[in-house]
């Protein structure tokens, strides 16, 4: 869904989720397929390039915007926390945001929220599609039970006790599931549902 909004030119996308490791990882799956690139930011790191880890100054995210209209065509920007700044926001911060959200149209280049919640005032409602990211699968779910059994040096569970695991993780991030998984090894010594 990500992958088609920036192909068909969308230039604000905000996704609401808790799992910001696995949303980053799908928008540089979504950005490597498209041949964008990516640049990351956040107000501790400022703009960084996920090519080769070069830091831009813009720590400052009015200070970001100005620097997003500088960067090359085919672009994904990911913005982590951005929506603090928009829960009051200040005018001139909007106005730059819908700015650039609108030369960010013509020259191939998508802003991507990243928030735990929707935060938009009515001034940008209608800038950005909003996206609500679902929790991961059995199939997400079992990848990250496998990692953990592997990275334990035990066997990956099978059937039953496999159903029973992912069972008991069903409604977790892909974080949280993780650390269940990992607590049931070290409480336990092995991988087990009721202790999930």
């Amino acid at each position: 869904q990500i992958m088609n909004y920036i192909r068909a030119g969308y230039p604000g996308i905000y996704i609401v989720s808790n799992e910001e490791t696995r949303i980053e990882g799908e928008i540089k799956a979504v950005a490597q397929e498209l041949n964008h690139k990516l640049f990351a930011w956040s107000i501790t790191d400022g703009l960084v390039d996920t090519a080769d880890g070069g830091a831009h100054e813009g720590q400052d995210p009015q200070e970001m915007l100005l620097k997003v209209l500088e960067l090359p065509e085919n672009t994904v920007v990911l913005l982590r926390d951005f929506h603090m700044f928009l829960d009051s926001p200040n005018p001139v911060l909007v106005r730059t945001l819908k700015d650039v959200l609108r030369a960010g149209k013509t020259k191939g280049k998508a802003l991507v929220v990243l928030a735990c919640r929707q935060v938009l005032p009515p001034e940008l409602e209608r800038e950005f599609v909003v996206v609500e990211f679902a929790l991961p699968g059995r199939e997400e779910l079992g990848t990250v039970l496998d990692n953990i059994a592997e990275s334990a040096s035990k066997a990956k569970p099978k059937g039953e006790k496999r159903d029973h695991l992912l069972d008991s993780a069903s409604g977790l991030t892909s974080i949280e599931g993780e650390n269940a998984f990992a607590l049931s090894l070290i409480e336990s010594g092995e991988l087990s549902a009721a202790i999930v």
